[in-house]
């Protein structure tokens, strides 16, 4: 979702991928939930080579979300995510692009976990794991 903010009001604009999601959702008459997770990154499948050495990301790592922050308390920083963090997966739903992140994060249920990449190694966690 972009935001745009002129003279003190501020103005919400949804991409395409999110509409074309949202009226699914609601055409099949589920509950329409979004979970706002607390985080800003880059998709991985969008980046070229030296970006992810220079992040330190290993280049057989082709997809997932390069996470540049966390916000405090979040869904994502009560599951242990940070920035450095590469979310290769949210709800068993692999992280490759706006549309999969976008499919991640509207269902049902407050139940969220992750899978992701912390110095080469593969994590799995959710809000809830000590």
């Amino acid at each position: 979702m972009s935001t745009m903010s002129t003279q003190g009001l501020t103005s919400f604009a949804l991409t395409a991928n999110e509409v074309r999601i949202v009226a699914d959702q609601l055409i099949s008459s589920e509950p329409l939930s979004r979970r706002f997770l607390g985080i800003k990154g880059a998709y991985l499948n969008g980046m070229f080579n030296y970006e992810k050495a220079n992040l330190n990301i290993g280049l057989d790592t082709l997809n997932g979300l390069y996470v540049e922050r966390v916000r405090e308390n979040s869904i994502a920083f009560n599951a242990g995510i940070r920035p450095g963090d590469v979310i290769v997966k949210i709800n068993g739903e692999e992280i490759s692009d706006l549309n999969s992140y976008l499919r991640a994060i509207y269902g049902e249920g407050d139940e969220v976990s992750f899978e992701y990449i912390r110095g080469g190694e593969t994590v799995t966690a959710s809000p809830s794991d000590d």
